[in-house]
Parts: structure tokens; sequence; C-alpha cells
């Protein structure tokens, strides 16, 4: 057995281990973790990609800095004849998620959260 580092190894694997300790070179790295940053932080609605100082905007938002809020219908557009939008597969006829354009049962229901079939 050959010892290296409080542990015994078979000879060829410590002596090899030893051998290593004999070569160490310092190597400098240089991680940039910032580099240009994002207008407002992406006003928190976004996140930033460091190197080209761009908002990439979380669903329902948009602009240069994510301030802008997109509105997505669940509905089609709703008519003085057709106030709930014009018939298609489903009508959303509870809470409309505008930033994701989906269809949830809606507060005071059993399951507030569960979106609504097509």
């Amino acid at each position: 057995a050959f010892p290296y580092r409080n542990a015994s190894w078979k000879t060829e694997i410590g002596r090899w281990l030893s051998d290593c300790d004999s070569q160490v070179k310092s190597v400098q790295i240089v991680e940039t973790i910032w580099g240009r940053s994002c207008e407002d932080e992406c006003s928190g609605h976004g996140t930033c990609n460091f190197e080209f100082g761009q908002c990439r905007c979380f669903n329902g938002y948009d602009g240069e800095n994510c301030s802008e809020i997109v509105k997505f219908e669940c509905n089609y557009p709703s008519t003085s004849e057709e106030p709930y939008g014009r018939w298609g597969y489903s009508i959303c006829p509870a809470h409309c998620d505008l930033t994701r354009a989906l269809c949830f049962c809606g507060q005071g229901t059993k399951y507030p959260k569960r979106a609504l079939p097509e």
C-alpha cells in the first residue's frame, strides 16, 4: 500500500496521485457575472440577458423594460350583438387570466385555479 493524503492506495495509483502534486500549475479564471444591465430591472416582469442588456418579458408583458401589459382575451371580441364574443369551441364563462388567455373556474368555486376544458 502507498500512503497518499491520509489514505492507503495501491502502489501504482498512490505514486501516480503523488506525481500529480508536482505538476500543479496556477490558472487564472475570470468570470463575468454582470455585463450590461437592463432598464428598470425589467420592471420585475421579466429576466435580463446581461450579455446583451435586453429584457425577456414574462407572458403577458412587453416593451423594452417589460412594463407594458399585454391582454390576451379568452373569448373572441364581444360586440353589441354578441356580448360574450362569437361562438367558438369554448367560451370562458368564468375567470379569464388575461396574461395567459386561459379560462379558470375562478374565485368562489371549489377549484378556483383549475383550468376549464376547451
